[in-house]
């Protein structure tokens, strides 16, 4: 009698932990859309950290320019996110750096997505960031 009382718990309280663990699958949050100001906003921190870490590993390095462009894939099912960085050595030697990400584009506001379908291209130029000013031109 008291090992079917036993089992009789233990069956609900593992019933109880199966319920719990499924119930946690199913509430994953769903992630509200971004603009694309939020969105160059967050991967704007990721170029400044590019170029800082291209100057830091190689003194030689001058920052010149760069661009970050989004655009859309062929099927227009993901948002295409691109840095483009280009530096120059005290010889005068190119070097370029380059970064690519993807998004869902249910991640983009509906009028951002727009906005990029009808130009194509959404680009920005890449400025160097403050204190990497000062260090790239001594």
């Amino acid at each position: 009698m008291l090992l079917n009382k036993f089992l009789l718990v233990g069956g609900s309280l593992g019933a109880l932990l199966v319920i719990m663990y499924l119930n946690s699958k199913k509430s994953v949050p769903v992630k509200a859309p971004i603009s694309l100001d939020e969105l160059t906003e967050k991967y704007s921190s990721g170029c400044d950290k590019m170029i800082t870490e291209a100057l830091e590993v190689n003194k030689d390095l001058t920052y010149i320019s760069g661009y970050f462009m989004i655009t859309l894939d062929e099927d227009a099912k993901k948002v295409m996110i691109r840095a483009q960085l280009f530096f120059q050595t005290k010889a005068g030697e190119w070097v370029e750096k380059t970064s690519t990400d993807t998004l869902p584009v249910a991640r983009l506001k509906t009028e951002d997505l727009q906005e990029i379908r009808k130009s194509g291209e959404i680009k920005y130029e890449v400025e160097a960031p403050e204190s990497e000013k000062v260090l790239s031109h001594s």
